[in-house]
Order: structure tokens, then sequence, then C-alpha cells
């Protein structure tokens, strides 16, 4: 064996520290560990042996996991504890007696304050909630008008026009605009008529230029989302029984809590995508149980599309108009294999761009509300049969 003697020189440490709802703790032992051939020289050798080294007059090395104090340690001198060998550190090498070294290696013993409550039982753990955040670029669909205004030579900022201010009297500098309170331009609405009708400032709108055509970039915008990775312990963990929850929506709104955390969020319906639910065994104090995370993450938009009611086809069923504005109306659904929908027509042409339409299925007017259609996706389940331990 290339390991001669093991032999306890110190123990002691930082001692415990009972929190609320943890225990900190951190101890030490510094060992002797003597040797030849190649452990002399490599401390992974050295520690591997060590483990497995077994002699009378030699004290027995503890392993990773085992808990404080050491079997070397006199049981009347430190009482039990929680506390367990979480590194092996070696130290300064000496020479040794019979062309033997001898390393100095520390144990350090130590308790994650997450992993053990105050009783000891892993079960009285306060659940961990770590927040995070995530953007994301996407096209905006709609914005607020609030007008139109052309450039003049003393305002190509938009700022100042109609104004005796200078730039100076109202907080700006010949190379910055001036401060939000100065007077704007007069901004006006914009009559695209045929290419689209009015745009009323106040209004929402497809961003469009004067000819109402889009604009060649895309208007773009940051969501922000928070999420949450939510950890407790479980005595028993059925992946089977979660799966159904995962990349689904909240059907129902609640509240996200952890109660000893004075963690509260409110998940509306539909905001609160869970990503993922995980399990992990785990062993503290003789008692197996589960670490279970989940992750979630909430959207304030929710998870929802309200997507515009348009087409270039309207609905012909049974008692929708004709089509021709007499208030005729259509007598009959089509047969099977007819069409259930009819081209839209502008001036006796096919429409080349998309008409919004109303809940009936047909063209509505310029001055008519839009309606649009709410899908949420992907699907969603009730998240409050989800319980966390308080």
């Amino acid at each position: 064996m290339p390991i001669t003697s093991i032999k306890l020189q110190s123990y002691g440490g930082g001692g415990l520290s009972l929190g609320q709802d943890s225990i900190e703790e951190s101890w030490s032992a510094v060992y002797k560990v003597c040797c030849t051939g190649q452990c002399a020289i490599d401390p992974r050798c050295m520690i591997l042996e060590a483990f497995v080294f077994s002699d009378s007059n030699s004290d027995p090395f503890p392993t990773l996991g085992e808990q404080w104090p050491p079997v070397s340690v006199p049981a009347n001198t430190c009482a039990g504890s929680l506390a367990v060998a979480s590194a092996i550190v070696p130290g300064k090498v000496v020479q040794g007696a019979k062309n033997t070294c001898c390393w100095t290696v520390t144990v350090n013993y130590s308790i994650q304050s997450e992993d053990v409550s105050s009783t000891g039982d892993p079960m009285d753990v306060c659940p961990q909630v770590v927040e995070y955040e995530e953007t994301e670029e996407v096209a905006v669909e709609e914005a607020l008008f609030l007008g139109a205004y052309e450039e003049t030579a003393v305002n190509p900022d938009g700022y100042d026009d109609q104004s005796t201010l200078t730039n100076a009297q109202v907080g700006g500098s010949a190379c910055t605009p001036p401060c939000l309170n100065a007077p704007v331009v007069n901004l006006v609405d914009v009559d695209l008529k045929c290419a689209g009708g009015m745009m009323t400032k106040g209004r929402c709108y497809k961003p469009v230029n004067t000819a109402g055509v889009e604009f060649e970039e895309p208007f773009t915008t940051t969501r922000r989302k928070k999420g949450y990775r939510i950890t407790y312990n479980l005595p028993d963990y059925d992946p089977t029984e979660y799966k159904c929850f995962e990349d689904t929506t909240n059907c129902e709104g609640y509240w996200l809590e952890v109660p000893c955390r004075n963690f509260r969020v409110p998940v509306p319906v539909g905001q609160g995508l869970m990503r993922s639910i995980s399990g992990s065994p785990a062993t503290y104090n003789g008692i197996n149980y589960w670490k279970v995370t989940f992750d979630i993450l909430i959207d304030p938009r929710g998870n929802c599309r309200d997507v515009l009611s348009r087409g270039y086809s309207r609905r012909v069923c049974k008692d929708d108009p004709v089509g021709h504005g007499d208030g005729e109306t259509i007598q009959a659904d089509p047969v099977a294999g007819q069409p259930n929908t009819q081209a839209i027509e502008s001036n006796g042409f096919s429409t080349t761009e998309p008409v919004p339409l109303g809940l009936d299925g047909q063209p509505l007017k310029d001055d008519a509300a839009r309606v649009r259609m709410r899908y949420c996706f992907p699907a969603c389940t009730d998240h409050r049969t989800i319980v966390i331990p308080a």
C-alpha cells in the first residue's frame, strides 16, 4: 500500500449558528497522511488511497458526505452535527520517516442552509425562489398614432415650432434637443383616403406611411418577462404526475406563493408558462427525499395573441348578406362541396389587400370597430393543483 500512516492532527471550526429556518455549520479536521511512490507527489492518488487505507495504528480517513465529527474525535468532545465532509484540501508536503512524504490534508465540513432546516428534516426546509428576466424583440402590430407634422428649417427634430423660445431657454443647446416641456409642433390627422381612410390622432393603427404602406424597416419593441424557479423538497416524486403541466399556460388565475419567503406574485389567466418541472434524488441525515424544481415564465402580455380578423373573402352562409348592399340575404347554406366563402370585391375587382371582417364574417365599414380573435397557446392546465410546501 502506498499509504503508510494517517493521523488526525487537529479539529474544530466555526461551530453552528441557528437561523429562523436553517442551520449554518462549518467544521474542519486536519490529517497527516504519509505515503510513498506516486502518491508522494500526486495529491489525487494520495486522497483516493487514503479513502481505502486501513491500519489499526492509524486514524480512519473521512469520505465525502461523512457526518461530523470524524470517527477519531472523542465522542464526548463534539456533539452530533448535521454538517458533512464537503471538501478535501491537500496542503503542505514534508519529508517523513523511511523515505516517505507526509501531506497535511484539511477536511472541511459544512452544511448548505437551503438544504436542511433547524429540525434536521429536509421536508421542513423553506422552498428556494430564484427570479430571472428574459427579453424578446417583437414586431409592433399596432401603435398609438399621435399625428403627423411637416419639418421646417427651424424644427427638424419636431420641437419649438411656432415658438419664440431658443433651445437654451428651454433647456437645450445647439447640439442637443430641448427639454421635454418645450412647445411641440402642431400634430395633425392624416387622411389616407382610398389607401386606408382617416388616421385620427389618439387612436391605434398598424404603422404605415402617408401612402398607407408599411415602412421598409418594421417597428419592433422589447418585451420583458419575469421568470421564477422554485425548488422544494418532497418525500416522493413521480415525474408522470407533473408531465402534463410542462409547456402549458394557466387556465385559471392564481397567486404564486411561498409564505415562508414572503413571496407572492399574481399569475393572471394565460400569463404563466410552465417551462419545466424536474426532480433529483437527495439524501441527508439518513432521510431520502427529492428536490423538485419548477420553472415558470410570466408574460404580462400573456401567452395569448389577439389577431385582427381580416381577409380576402367573406362568409356566405344562410342569412348572410348577398353582397349587393340591398339587404338581400342568402336563403340556404352551401351544399356539400360548395365553398362557404366568397372573394371580397371592390369596384368590380377582387380586393388585393386583406379587409377587416366583423363578427358576422362580413367586410366592415371604415369607421366600424375592428374585431380581434384571441387565441392562447400552448394548451392550458390548472397550475393551482401543483402544491408548494409552505
